[in-house]
């Protein structure tokens, strides 16, 4: 008898904390849905911009979106004549170029004077801004290029930030939406990234100040901001991107003292790991559904962390990376 009751005291003992925790865990993911939905207009009839869409993402995002809502004119941002060309030659009646450089301010002004012709020509709102346009590197901070790094800068911030200013207006009158392509690179460090993760630091923290800005306007609360943040996705440019990787190692290797000081980085089972996280990339159809979702979606989320790094899921590493301290994010950090 004694040893029934001592039984069930230690079964109580062990399941009351466990049944504690999992109730915790589930109040609080209770309590992230329902504080994180907020709906908003769904405009099925509009005009949206896509920049950087001549490859990649935004290329794959923009046929993805004309293909899917056939009543939104999908007008893919390119900066060569050859890529416009290119785009046209697919047929896709409701997918149509733009040349924009988002380096340069005139041909952004020239984009926003087109697009606003577009809408009163043909009588539909702007409704929502992409903002893609963006160019990576893998270099140690010490050895990277100054005017390489501002180059990053232009383009992956200044750019994002000069599109979203002069499309504001247009939105705030549509109850649009403004979609940004940031990186988990923007949520946490990465080794050999680190002029871009500032970059995409930057842009998080830009986009995350303005919807609390725009949030206390009456005229400017109804524009949604959403983020998507995601890790490796497998496209033309990220090939590119490899080759590039390839050439940026190389010439580390070939120089003994950069290699000595970053043999951490460059040794055989570092490369190795960078090489798996490369045939591991994910599909860009999970960028894409999450662009399509922040634009279309009557509760669309803040941010989107798709894809991964390596073995590990996008989701999952956002988890770790909001719950994790800084010295243990260190160390993992360290192990792709």
């Amino acid at each position: 008898m004694i040893m029934k009751i001592l039984d069930k005291v230690l079964s109580w003992q062990v399941t009351l904390p466990i049944a504690a925790i999992v109730s915790a865990v589930a109040l609080f993911v209770a309590c992230r849905v329902i504080t994180e939905r907020k709906r908003f207009l769904v405009n099925e009839v509009g005009i949206v911009l896509i920049t950087g869409a001549s490859t990649g993402i935004g290329r794959h995002a923009a046929e993805h979106l004309a293909r899917t809502h056939l009543d939104l004119i999908i007008l893919a941002g390119v900066r060569k004549d050859s890529d416009a060309a290119n785009i046209r030659e697919m047929k896709i009646a409701n997918l149509i170029p733009i040349i924009v450089d988002v380096n340069k301010a005139d041909s952004c002004i020239r984009c926003l004077e087109e697009i606003t012709s577009i809408s009163r020509s043909r009588q539909i709102p702007f409704v929502g801004l992409v903002n893609n346009a963006g160019i990576g590197r893998n270099i140690p901070a010490e050895y990277h290029p100054i005017e390489d790094a501002k180059r990053l800068f232009e383009t992956n911030v200044f750019g994002v930030i000069h599109m979203t200013q002069l499309f504001i207006p247009l939105l705030r009158a549509s109850k649009g939406r403004i979609v940004t392509v940031s990186s988990i690179a923007g949520l946490v460090g990465a080794p050999l990234r680190t002029v871009y993760c500032g970059t995409k630091f930057a842009v998080e923290g830009y986009m995350d100040a303005l919807r609390r800005e725009l949030l206390g306007s009456p005229l400017s609360n109804k524009i949604s901001i959403s983020l998507i943040e995601p890790g490796m996705v497998a496209t033309e440019i990220f090939k590119s991107a490899i080759a590039a990787m390839k050439e940026e190692t190389d010439a580390i290797l070939n120089d003994s003292a950069k290699t000595e000081l970053y043999y951490h980085l460059y040794n055989k089972d570092a490369i190795d790991k960078r090489k798996l996280g490369i045939e591991l990339a994910h599909s860009p159809q999970c960028t894409s559904d999450a662009i399509d979702h922040a634009l279309t979606s009557a509760y669309p989320r803040t941010r989107y962390v798709v894809a991964g790094v390596g073995a590990v899921p996008g989701w999952l590493l956002g988890w770790l990376v909001w719950s994790m301290p800084d010295r243990l994010k260190d160390w993992v950090t360290t192990q792709f």
